[in-house]
């Protein structure tokens, strides 16, 4: 009887995960064509927990963003423009995986190099 219980409990915690993943908040961004950002049209944010949100492009997870101000959560307006910045605080433009990145809504410097 024990196993019945368990098994019920597992789908229970399984489904709950489900539908807690399909519920999470998320953001749909359509940059301005001539913003400095590594956002593309339709890219989406949608929040993880703990700070962090996901950075999804055509369904696939580009990468994991730190939000401590939790922008990629409910309620935040589509228009409002969201940017992306490196460990050093500066705006990225072009996204190199394994990057350490965090989520803002601050305009941050645009660094040139040459």
């Amino acid at each position: 009887m024990r196993d019945h219980h368990s098994i019920w409990l597992s789908v229970f915690v399984l489904c709950s995960a489900v539908a807690a993943g399909a519920a999470a908040p998320r953001v749909q961004l359509h940059p301005a064509a001539d913003a400095w950002t590594a956002f593309a049209d339709g890219d989406e944010l949608v929040a993880v927990g703990g700070g962090e949100a996901q950075w999804i492009r055509d369904g696939s997870v580009l990468a994991t963003v730190h939000d401590p101000l939790g922008l990629a959560g409910a309620g935040v307006d589509p228009e409002r423009p969201l940017f992306l910045t490196d460990a050093e605080g500066n705006r990225v433009v072009a996204f190199v995986p394994g990057m350490d990145l965090s989520l803002t809504d601050q305009p941050p410097a645009i660094v040139h190099f040459k």
